[in-house]
């Protein structure tokens, strides 16, 4: 649809029509077309250019890091070739999936690429030291056997790390409603990378690890900063096992500080998206004229094409006859586009001032991602809605003054907006049944007369030039200018000529509402919530509570709504399946290292690295949003792999190699593990930082969050691997009095480790 304001120079149309202009450029002589006006897709071209520009960066320092340390541009390249194959097979099953590339497809690799990176550099590392130890030993096995036991050392065990990354998805599947939704392909393309990235270590990693190592000299030096971080590693390792209650001491204290931001973090369903296509719904009074709505809007965007920042600005009054829009006359959309370089916080509170300047009209400003979630979930533009159902008007609105003096009260609800009843004068027209049987006519045929007389009757309709007119019959203006007129407004009787309206009925001028709104056939007021300091799932758990005082008639009832609501069925089922991956995670460790001890151990221990993406989230000053809960599935993946290799190597130790149980095995484990998990952690870091830095603009408010909740996790992980795991395994991670056995027949399912 193509539309011109009155008097405007411009005409604006959408991105979609383009194709067609040239065949309509003929007939738009003398008319300037602008197409530069509110293109959602600009809006995930931009996203999409975004997230790829920084994960290249990322990339590149990662790859950086992997030479730094290993001091090896064959590993470095394995690596590379390893995480750009396991997400591009990610990517390629979400699009057999159906899906696009969208914003929490991307989110999703995001998060993915913490288990990734892991999986493709933690196996070239232990190739690479394994083949300097081949010539400092002069092994004489052959390369290639010497590669593809390096490789599947550690991937022997990776599957209970994979398992691990993949099991608190679990309650995703039974998430109903828009959340699940949602989540479904974010999950869904981590999914596929965590399992894209195990068949790729196992497969491509080791066939191009002997390919380039085979038939050259392995890297024969150790890294200069590998050797010196190992060193200082070492010293702090020795004076922390030696008082490891202070180790201890750090972690409680961690968990402690966790469990207190927690209920300080704020918590979201979506993030705020910094999408520069604005929309600008107005609300005028019911009954305000088609002229005076253009008249107003038309003003309303010159002056927000006069506003700094702003580009361009347009809008539309009603809906078209055929559209797919349900609005009014009095309802009106503008669509406004702001600069690329202007500062997007403050435009847009510019935006909002310039639209709260108009006083009389109801007017929110959102971006179209926000709007659609949101009417999709609570059926309007309010975070909360609370719906009062029924019959009767006088009892609704009764009732809605009652809970909106309720929710008032609530903590964090800012401001109460309960749906106004705008009353018109009405003619009220009551037949007298006995007056009326006198000149032969019923109720019926005086309503009917009546309704065409004052309201007219819709007899057809013409069709010119690609417009629709309407045609009616309806008396003169002059014939019911007032209710004397309309009294003496001439009705047919049977009995032939005609009778005044009067005589067979009162004629009355009383006040009605304009507008009665339904929904699923009944009548009702809407109450919306603007929050402020809470989360909408607390704000909607409080009034449900509420709504329990509060006593309704028979046929009239509440509903409420919001973005992260869930029903109660799903609600149950997804606690149900979270208590069920938690389980299931504690098995697969009890299964990895056949001891309830040590694997109870390992599960604390992957708790305590979730309070490290809790604080960072805390300190950052974000909110807990869908894709950034996935994202603690991927701070566990890393915490339970670095402590599975950890905990094999130790058990390596004691039952292959012979070394007694004590503090000199402890500390070599540890410095063996010391370089693979140094390295993943910082390539991993390195791969986030950009996201870090260039905060939550567009494509990355999913990716931001998600990237401060993964370098909390790491660093807490990574602390956690290096210096607590081992003084707890020190303390608790003892066999003795069990029978020793050979080193053909471990004891545990994990005996061997990177």
């Amino acid at each position: 649809m193509i539309e011109k304001f009155p008097g405007a120079d411009t005409l604006e149309v959408s991105r979609d029509v383009e194709a067609a202009l040239d065949d309509l450029r003929p007939g738009l002589a003398g008319i300037t077309v602008d197409t530069n006006v509110f293109r959602p897709s600009g809006y995930i071209v931009n996203s999409v250019d975004n997230l790829t520009i920084v994960m290249i960066i990322g990339a590149v320092l990662g790859i950086l890091v992997v030479l730094a340390l290993l001091y090896s541009w064959r590993a470095a390249l394995v690596s590379t070739i390893a995480i750009g194959l396991s997400m591009t097979a990610a990517a390629l099953v979400v699009s057999l999936a159906g899906h696009t590339v969208n914003a929490m497809v991307m989110a999703g690799l995001v998060i993915s690429l913490v288990v990734v990176i892991d999986e493709a550099i933690i196996g070239m590392e232990n190739v690479v030291r394994q083949r300097r130890e081949q010539r400092s030993r002069g092994d004489e096995r052959p390369a290639s056997q010497v590669i593809f036991d390096g490789t599947f050392e550690v991937h022997r065990v990776g599957l209970y790390a994979a398992l691990i990354a993949l099991l608190p998805l679990l309650p995703i599947v039974f998430m109903a409603g828009v959340s699940g939704a949602l989540l479904e392909p974010l999950a869904l393309a981590y999914a596929m990378a965590v399992v894209a990235a195990f068949i790729v270590a196992l497969t491509v990693t080791p066939a191009l690890a002997a390919l380039l190592f085979s038939r050259s000299s392995a890297e024969a030096h150790e890294s200069p900063i590998a050797r010196r971080l190992q060193a200082a590693y070492s010293s702090a390792l020795d004076r922390v096992t030696l008082r490891p209650i202070v180790a201890f001491a750090a972690a409680a204290a961690l968990v402690v500080v966790g469990a207190v931001c927690l209920p300080f973090l704020g918590r979201s369903q979506l993030p705020e998206f910094e999408d520069r296509n604005l929309v600008v719904r107005w609300d005028a009074p019911p009954g305000t004229s088609a002229p005076e709505m253009a008249r107003i809007t038309e003003r309303f965007t010159r002056e927000l094409r006069a506003t700094p920042g702003v580009e361009n600005a347009t809008g539309q009054v009603g809906r078209a006859i055929l559209g797919d829009q349900v609005g009014d006359i009095n309802a009106a959309e503008v669509f406004v586009k702001l600069t690329a370089d202007a500062a997007y916080a403050p435009t847009r509170r510019a935006v909002e001032n310039v639209a709260a300047g108009y006083p009389g009209l109801a007017s929110a400003v959102e971006t179209y991602e926000r709007v659609s979630v949101r009417r999709a979930e609570t059926g309007s533009d309010d975070p909360v809605t609370v719906t009062v159902f029924g019959p009767k008007l006088d009892v609704l609105r009764a009732k809605a003054e009652e809970i909106g003096a309720i929710l008032g009260e609530i903590d964090g609800v800012k401001a109460v907006d309960i749906e106004g009843e705008i009353a018109q004068p009405h003619v009220q027209i009551t037949v007298d049944l006995g007056r009326a049987q006198r000149y032969g006519l019923s109720p019926g045929d005086v309503r009917r007369e009546a309704a065409t007389l004052l309201a007219g009757l819709e007899v057809g309709s013409l069709f010119e030039e690609q417009k629709v007119f309407q045609v009616a019959v309806w008396t003169q203006p002059e014939s019911r200018h007032s209710l004397t007129d309309i009294e003496r407004l001439p009705l047919n009787a049977p009995t032939g000529g005609s009778v005044p309206l009067s005589a067979v009925a009162d004629v009355a001028l009383v006040a009605s509402p304009a507008v009665i709104r339904h929904e699923a056939v009944s009548r009702r007021i809407r109450i919306g919530l603007a929050l402020d300091g809470r989360g909408a799932d607390a704000v909607i758990r409080d009034i449900r509570s509420r709504m329990g005082d509060v006593a309704f008639p028979v046929e009239h009832h509440v509903e409420v709504r919001g973005e992260p609501t869930v029903d109660a069925d799903a609600r149950t089922l997804m606690i149900g399946a979270g208590i069920a991956a938690g389980v299931g995670v504690l098995l697969l460790l009890q299964a990895a290292f056949a001891s309830w001890r040590v694997a109870s151990l390992v599960f604390v221990a992957l708790i305590t690295a979730l309070a490290g993406g809790v604080i960072a989230a805390t300190l950052m000053g974000d909110d807990i949003t869908l894709a950034s809960v996935v994202a603690f599935a991927a701070v566990l993946a890393i915490a339970g792999r670095n402590v599975i290799l950890l905990f094999s190597r130790y058990r390596h130790l004691e039952d292959h190699e012979g070394m007694a149980f004590g503090r000199e095995m402890v500390s070599r484990g540890a410095r063996e593990r010391f370089l693979p998990i140094v390295v993943t952690a910082l390539a991993t870091a390195l791969a986030l930082v950009p996201l870090l830095f260039t905060g939550a603009r567009a494509g990355q408010e999913f990716a931001h969050p998600i990237a401060v909740v993964v370098l909390g996790g790491l660093i807490a992980s990574t602390a956690l691997s290096l210096f607590v795991m081992p003084n707890l395994y020190l303390r608790f991670g003892s066999r003795a009095g069990a029978p020793r056995r050979a080193s053909g027949n471990p004891p545990t399912a994990i005996t061997e480790g990177g």
